[in-house]
């Protein structure tokens, strides 16, 4: 850690990588400057899946249409096997995807 900064990548690896570009996406968010699903791309990579299915009710709920990609788009590649995200993709017609 330098003067009190976050160690760099080479220290903290990918889910510190993870966890900065999270708290910026989170932060263009609010400033509406991005859509709510990119968070739940990183939320979801970060091993969050609560945080990520919250986050992707909310842009099913605004109508986003990059939710439609959500059993193709790569982030979600871990939190796939869990029933509620499998739930949620079936409830508005999405294929399940193993």
């Amino acid at each position: 850690m330098v003067n009190g900064a976050s160690p760099p990548l080479s220290e903290s690896g990918f889910q510190g990588m993870v966890g900065a570009m999270l708290a910026e996406e989170r932060r263009q968010n609010e400033a509406g400057k991005t859509i709510i699903y990119n968070v739940a791309r990183l939320e979801a990579l970060s091993g969050d899946s609560a945080a990520a299915l919250r986050s992707l009710r909310a842009s099913l709920a605004a109508n986003e249409e990059f939710i439609m990609g959500l059993n193709i788009d790569p982030a979600f590649r871990l939190i796939r096997a869990n029933a509620e995200f499998r739930d949620f993709a079936a409830s508005f017609g999405l294929p399940i995807v193993q």
